[in-house]
């Protein structure tokens, strides 16, 4: 991992371009801005990466909607620090299901972590994420001209969903980020993931249960880098990006007043961006920058309701909560990206 970071800084260095184009990891964005977000790193180097042992509080369960139910007395949540705004705890119930006590996946994590995934954030909320660093994956492409090139460093990170909404409540999967623009590169639809129920966190079969989300998402990832190296390597025009987002967007020569404007500003940004450093620095031209270009758009952007907050940190939320309108847009864009090759 860091004979690749040190290849992709040097790169950096001799292109005087900006580590990821001026926009942070919208992980770290969360972490040090949102005060929903615990200091999970913080907590883990204080207490010990294994044998995290943190406190424990009654808890009282909340469905999608923020509706609040009071959940059996054996049940607790897990207290999470916060930087600003004290501690606080997540656990999720609801008054029509079973649901895993958040205590219960303490042995699940500390076997993850013990794999070499370190646990560096907890995100509560009605789904409460834990995410786990992985590995950085440099996609070596295969013709001579992509290989002179700058090259590609994706992040991947497993993230651990606790939704607590029926028996399969957790689910983990491995997610992607391209360092060059920090767009979220991967969907589970393209990646996979795992469905966890509660009988597979009984201590005899947590490492079974580990190893299982482990093989399942390195073939993904396998299969993942097998096409992008694809994508890198097929040649798109301008002119056949145009045509892609027409389908992947829905454009559409009779649409008028609010859509038309949407519609000509979707045109605008995403030919801006097909053009912009982002793209051109590694591999231009090809179904990768028609791909990358559509997710630095979709998390960088586009339109996104921010309420109280920040426009911000709500497109970084976007790429860390993988919202499915937005899962499925760049699902479909892989496969018209794959469908070019």
């Amino acid at each position: 991992m860091s004979i690749n970071m040190d290849r992709f800084t040097q790169q950096l260095d001799a292109t005087n371009f900006r580590t990821l184009n001026g926009k942070r990891d919208p992980f770290d964005l969360l972490s040090n801005v949102t005060s929903a977000v615990g200091d999970a790193q913080t907590m883990m180097e204080s207490a010990g990466v294994l044998g995290w042992q943190p406190e424990s509080i009654p808890l009282s369960g909340m469905d999608s909607r923020g509706n609040i139910y009071t959940a059996p007395d054996s049940n607790h949540g897990i207290v999470v620090p916060q930087y600003p705004g004290g501690p606080a705890y997540f656990g999720n119930a609801h008054k029509n299901f079973k649901f895993i006590r958040p205590e219960a996946l303490m042995p699940l994590i500390d076997a993850i972590v013990a794999h070499g995934n370190p646990l560096t954030g907890i995100i509560p909320g009605p789904v409460t994420r834990f995410v786990f660093d992985s590995k950085l994956v440099d996609i070596t492409p295969y013709s001579a001209t992509a290989r002179a090139n700058v090259g590609e460093i994706v992040r991947f990170r497993w993230q651990l969903d606790l939704g607590n909404t029926g028996k399969n409540s957790l689910v983990i999967g491995q997610k992607g980020m391209r360092l060059w623009c920090a767009n979220g590169c991967t969907t589970a639809e393209t990646m996979g993931s795992v469905s966890i129920n509660h009988s597979n966190l009984a201590p005899a079969k947590i490492n079974a249960t580990v190893q299982r989300i482990l093989s399942a998402g390195n073939i993904g990832l396998d299969k993942w880098i097998e096409d992008a190296r694809r994508a890198i390597n097929t040649r798109v025009t301008m002119q056949q990006a145009q045509l892609m987002w027409a389908d992947l967007f829905k454009w559409a020569d009779d649409k008028d007043g609010r859509s038309a404007t949407i519609q000509d500003t979707q045109r605008a940004e995403l030919t801006r961006l097909w053009r912009a450093d982002t793209q051109t620095v590694t591999y231009p031209d090809t179904a990768w920058a028609f791909f990358n270009a559509t997710t630095e758009y979709l998390d960088h952007n586009a339109t996104v309701r921010f309420g109280s907050g920040t426009r911000e940190t709500a497109l970084a939320r976007r790429v860390v909560e993988s919202a499915p309108a937005v899962e499925a847009v760049k699902s479909r864009a892989w496969e018209l990206a794959l469908s070019a090759a």
